[in-house]
């Protein structure tokens, strides 16, 4: 029996190579363009994180949301880190679905896709650069995908992005023994960074913030 790894190995190169460049400058980013919760702007306003110390906590908020009107959708995470009692904003990442086969769900998960990869890349300079390995903690509204993502559901739609996700988690736990927590936030929940995605998922075109764009796309 012959096993070709040739794709994984490409794949595992791909996931190493490519990095997350969130946005930072939100609220300037949108100014004019956005109107925001009291609560969002304490977080909007926390000092950045500069990747250039070692981290204990990070916790990613993600959240999806379908355009039924308009038949498209949108995804977007926000990281923050935690070190020497300090919180840190560590940016925002959210991505354009045009037309997405599994609607809201197609949202969700896809979101949940964004935020896995933007911890994986907190994760590694944690530990390969510092010497740190920080616990996780995803927060959701959608228990369906959250549960799903964790493992703990059986995924029965998108099931390729569903495994993606799993398989990111795994190759954390297994490179650098790294556990996640999976928390649901229900809709309207009083955590205060939830308040900020619903509205980064419904961004216009021309100000969402990209994967892998270290800047906005006009």
């Amino acid at each position: 029996m012959k096993i070709n790894f040739e794709a994984a190995s490409k794949a595992l190169d791909r996931l190493d190579t490519h990095f997350t460049l969130p946005t930072y400058d939100v609220e300037n980013a949108l100014s004019g363009k956005a109107h925001w919760l009291p609560q969002c702007l304490p977080w909007l306003r926390t000092d950045w994180f500069t990747w250039d110390r070692s981290i204990e906590h990070i916790s990613v908020y993600y959240d999806g949301s379908f355009l039924r009107q308009e038949g498209t959708a949108g995804a977007a995470a926000v990281a923050f880190v935690y070190h020497s009692g300090h919180w840190q904003f560590a940016g925002a990442v959210s991505a354009s679905i045009p037309s997405p086969e599994f609607g809201s769900y197609a949202a969700e998960m896809r979101a949940a896709m964004i935020a896995t990869k933007q911890a994986y890349d907190l994760v590694k300079i944690a530990v390969e650069v510092f010497g740190c390995r920080p616990s996780i903690s995803f927060h959701f509204g959608s228990l369906s995908v959250g549960r799903q993502a964790e493992g703990l559901w059986q995924a029965k739609k998108d099931k390729i992005a569903c495994h993606a996700v799993r398989r990111i988690l795994r190759i954390m736990h297994s490179r650098w023994h790294i556990r996640c927590k999976h928390v649901f936030l229900p809709g309207h929940s009083q955590w205060r960074p939830t308040s900020l995605m619903p509205l980064l998922c419904v961004l216009p075109k021309d100000i969402r913030f990209k994967i892998g764009v270290p800047c906005l796309l006009c």
